[in-house]
């Protein structure tokens, strides 16, 4: 990677809230800080990458899954077996651990949408 390139990210409207809480709450510290959305922007990707992007992996592929292109290689690896069984079995094994984090995550929501 390039050190003098730069790249533009477009934040979804909560992340952007959020961004511009952060930065309020940086420039409200009273230190004398040289600070904008892109570099603070910045400083989280780098950060999150040396301290907590190993432990989230799991939960960042399991939230962006891609469901329909897993089912095109299921399809184009379910012709090309040679023991449907086995390959059946496999399958299931793969899809049964993502079910259950699944339904975990959803009653975990549940039960915070009751307290609130």
């Amino acid at each position: 990677m390039k050190s003098s390139s730069a790249m533009r990210t477009l934040l979804d409207p909560e992340a952007q809230q959020a961004l511009e809480k952060m930065i309020e709450r940086l420039k409200e510290s009273g230190h004398f800080l040289k600070i904008n959305p892109s570099r603070l922007t910045s400083w989280i990707v780098c950060q999150f990458l040396e301290d907590g992007f190993e432990k989230s992996l799991p939960l960042i592929l399991q939230d962006h899954f891609n469901s329909k292109e897993y089912l095109r290689n299921l399809v184009k690896n379910f012709s090309e077996a040679d023991d449907l069984e086995k390959f059946l079995k496999e399958t299931l094994q793969q899809i049964k651990p993502t079910r259950l984090k699944n339904a975990k995550k959803q009653n975990q929501k549940e039960a915070q949408a009751e307290l609130e």
